[in-house]
């Protein structure tokens, strides 16, 4: 059994649009290496028309992620401490929502 029923023609495709945003976000600072290198692990899981739903599910988990540690450290702890943000969770979560609203695994189905 395979984890993606796309051809290889859609993989590559998709991962070099992955990796050119990686490049893209990491040279600007936007993004760090391992999560642009977790990204392009993704990447074989979608073919190219959904990518871009992929990186509007992670920008939204991102987002809720965000929110959990700004409530934790700015408004119970107190702390004026700059934390960093653990983004590999929201890529990860992104992820499982694309495979879910896209049924790209038959876990899924």
């Amino acid at each position: 059994m395979f984890i993606t029923t796309s051809s290889i023609h859609d993989i590559l495709i998709s991962m070099a649009i992955t990796i050119i945003l990686g490049f893209i976000l990491f040279y600007f600072k936007l993004c760090g290496a391992g999560d642009c290198k977790l990204i392009i692990g993704f990447s074989p899981l979608f073919i190219p028309s959904i990518i871009s739903d992929f990186f509007i599910f992670t920008l939204a988990c991102g987002g809720v992620v965000s929110l959990f540690i700004y409530v934790k450290y700015k408004l119970l702890f107190s702390c004026y401490i700059k934390r960093d943000v653990p983004y590999g969770v929201a890529i990860v979560f992104g992820a499982h929502l694309t495979l879910y609203f896209y049924q790209g695994l038959e876990i899924y189905s």
